[in-house]
């Protein structure tokens, strides 16, 4: 019965497209996760935290105005585009 209703289904959307999107919100979720975690780890005194003066935080995506945050989504970033590749 579930696999009428989604060949059905499957007429209606398109399933690869579904997928490809929530790739990319994983990958999103991911990026803001690595953030928080690092600033998380630097409140509580766990990491070193060297400010980056005059940047701004950007809550939503994770971003916080530190040299060890915004490397280690840096090298998330730089990871995921080779694994693009």
């Amino acid at each position: 019965i579930i696999a009428v209703v989604m060949n059905k289904a499957s007429q209606f959307f398109l399933p690869h497209k579904v997928f490809f999107i929530l790739t990319w919100m994983i990958y999103a979720l991911a990026f803001k996760m690595l953030g928080v975690s690092v600033h998380a780890l630097q409140l509580t005194n766990m990491a070193p935290n060297h400010l980056v003066t005059g940047f701004p935080t950007i809550d939503l995506l994770g971003i916080y105005p530190s040299w060890e945050g915004l490397a280690s989504q840096l090298i998330f970033v730089v990871i995921f585009r080779q694994g693009e590749k």
